[in-house]
């Protein structure tokens, strides 16, 4: 059979129906090419985008050995503050009977219960404000105010060798004086270092105060 084509030339109608099947052949093909191209693409784009759902927990590292060493400094403070709150009491313990004992004392003199509780505490809290100001930096730029703590340490167990060792109230009250101006000097530095610490001196100065006051007490009392 044959047909006219579109510019009016007879073809033959097998030959133009085998001609359509191939048109409509690769019509499909890139039909189905573009397709699979989008589907890639959106695949891809799929698996770049992150994720927006919640993340496993990664776990935290912890610093140990820092905050170990930290603690263990801590505790060497402690040990060597209270090391001579000791060396003190060995020295007042044995000389508070009969001789202490036997002083007069002023209507303010507090009871020998009250002490070892009060300096146990001092030396604690003395203890934290210089590990405080160790860890506040460098030792080149805290040693001065650590320097001044170690003198203050060394004039309270020399007060204790004075006035109970030596029962030289007269001794200890100069002593004494000489103690209360290191404390002081050592919680200014410490306040500069770091304020918390040179709080943490406060009670002890004040304590140095009350028993500079009492020393004076009985000096007058029994000189």
């Amino acid at each position: 059979m044959r047909v006219a084509s579109r510019w009016g030339c007879p073809v033959d109608a097998a030959r133009a129906q085998e001609r359509g099947l191939e048109r409509n052949t690769r019509g499909r093909a890139r039909d189905t090419g573009s397709g699979s191209a989008a589907a890639a693409c959106a695949n891809l784009e799929a698996w770049q985008l992150p994720s927006t759902g919640p993340e496993p927990d990664m776990p935290t590292e912890v610093a140990t050995p820092g905050r170990l060493r930290d603690a263990l400094t801590l505790l060497g403070w402690i040990a060597l503050c209270q090391a001579a709150g000791v060396s003190g009491s060995l020295l007042t313990v044995p000389n508070l009977r009969p001789w202490y004992d036997g002083l007069s004392k002023p209507a303010w003199n507090p009871p020998d219960s009250v002490f070892a509780p009060v300096w146990i505490t001092l030396f604690l809290l003395m203890a934290v404000a210089a590990w405080r100001v160790q860890r506040s930096g460098p030792w080149a730029e805290t040693r001065p105010a650590l320097v001044l703590f170690a003198l203050q340490l060394g004039l309270n167990v020399g007060w204790s060798a004075l006035f109970f060792a030596l029962r030289s109230p007269g001794a200890a009250l100069v002593e004494i004086a000489l103690l209360w101006l290191a404390i002081a000097s050592t919680a200014a530095a410490f306040w500069r270092r770091e304020r918390w610490a040179g709080a943490l001196m406060t009670p002890y100065l004040a304590w140095v105060s009350y028993a500079a006051a009492l020393n004076v007490a009985l000096w007058r009392l029994n000189g």
